[in-house]
């Protein structure tokens, strides 16, 4: 049987004021360029580098934008009052232009605790007999089985105290997760969307623990970042089915840790 734990990796994700007509006090011009400088042509240029930044390191408000303009590319179907629907609200968003470390696997382990309430308690301490299986804390989504290879390796120091399940395919069948994850407590979970809501429809993977969702949206070699990918679908039909309904019932509950998403 293939381990499904993040244990065994082995088996082989300048504006010019033109005076020239008229006379002009002196005092005057400086105003005039300053809203020159805010007009039309300045905020495109501004918008166009803004763009440039990576959507993990954007403000949330950029990033839900982000999400916005490519839930519509993905799903066009849907109108506006169904995309608002199923949109994440900011409160629903890890800040995480407070995350001053480079994108990159080297730092992503300091990232997962950044993201997680109470990371000491939750994630650095080995879970106790009464934890649900199947129920991570931590859910990473990112775009391929390669990619979430790679992540595993990356969250080394995390596996010390909870088990870290690959929910991806690859060298890994639908069945033996679902038996893995009714057979054992998780702390985090590392998958594709596909595969994830495969196991969430199976009741295999639960989301009563889930806390923080991260969504590697680092750049892949195209430039694409996740919700770019061409299996974008799938990554809004997870969000639109289990995330976001997943989120609005916490917010409902007081006493219910939130569930905050996170793009890394």
């Amino acid at each position: 049987m293939v381990d499904a734990s993040g244990d065994a990796l082995d088996d082989q994700l300048d504006y010019t004021v033109d005076l020239s007509d008229e006379k002009v006090e002196e005092s005057e011009i400086p105003s005039r360029k300053r809203k020159a400088e805010s007009g039309p042509a300045s905020r495109k240029k501004a918008k166009k580098t803004e763009s440039k930044v990576p959507v993990g390191q954007r403000a949330i408000r950029e990033q839900l934008e982000e999400i916005e303009r490519c839930h519509k590319k993905s799903k066009p179907h849907l109108s506006g009052f169904e995309l608002e629907e199923l949109s994440l609200h900011s409160d629903d968003m890890v800040d995480a232009q407070l995350f001053k470390n480079e994108r990159t696997l080297d730092h992503l382990a300091s990232f997962v605790k950044f993201a997680t309430k109470n990371y000491k308690a939750k994630l650095l301490k080995a879970p106790n007999e009464e934890t649900p299986k199947g129920s991570p804390l931590v859910l990473i989504m990112t775009g391929s089985a390669i990619r979430a290879t790679d992540i595993i390796r990356a969250l080394e120091e995390l596996k010390r105290s909870g088990k870290i399940a690959k929910l991806f395919a690859k060298h890994l069948k639908v069945a033996q997760q679902i038996g893995y994850l009714k057979s054992n407590v998780v702390n985090i979970g590392v998958g594709t969307a596909s595969r994830l809501s495969k196991l969430i429809a199976e009741d295999a993977l639960k989301l009563d623990r889930l806390e923080t969702l991260i969504l590697d949206c680092v750049p892949d070699k195209k430039n694409l970042h996740l919700f770019q990918l061409e299996n974008g679908t799938d990554i809004f039909e997870l969000l639109d089915t289990h995330i976001v309904p997943a989120a609005r019932a916490r917010k409902e509950d007081q006493e219910a840790e939130r569930l905050r998403v996170a793009l890394f």
